[in-house]
């Protein structure tokens, strides 16, 4: 049983897809985002949209005292996929659950951000990206 288990989570699939994109949105993980977004959306007007949204983040970080990873760095939690269409070649993923703040404590509960968002996935080279502007990620 564990073999089967091991074996299907090598495997690659959309909503594998989604949810690695989304876990890396939200801490800022460069090289995940990079090989999980999708060629025709990596550049809008001859600009990185990986590369911008990370210097953006630190900045916004530095310009309050903290590194990026310790500052803006969010967990996700009840992370949940659904998948509204799929063919060979692409797929529309639903993705939905929270994220929080490292630097949320007990008494400020508050700072829990739910998202939901349909994301657009095609099949590039065999492996699953995202495509389109998924979480507004070119500040477009």
């Amino acid at each position: 049983m564990q073999v089967i288990l091991v074996f299907a989570d090598t495997q690659d699939s959309a909503n594998k897809a989604a949810s690695e994109f989304a876990k890396a949105y939200f801490a800022f993980n460069k090289q995940v985002l990079s090989e999980r977004i999708c060629e025709t959306s990596k550049m809008v007007d001859d600009v990185n949209v990986v590369d911008k949204y990370i210097y953006e983040a630190a900045q916004e970080a530095n310009a309050r005292g903290f590194n990026l990873g310790c500052y803006i760095k969010n967990k996700i939690y009840h992370m949940e996929t659904e998948t509204l269409s799929r063919e060979s070649d692409k797929a529309s993923i639903r993705i939905k659950g929270e994220r929080k703040s490292p630097l949320r404590t007990f008494f400020s509960k508050g700072d829990i951000h739910e998202f939901d968002e349909v994301l657009e996935l095609v099949k590039e080279d065999g492996k699953w990206k995202v495509c389109g502007n998924p979480f507004s990620i070119s500040g477009v």
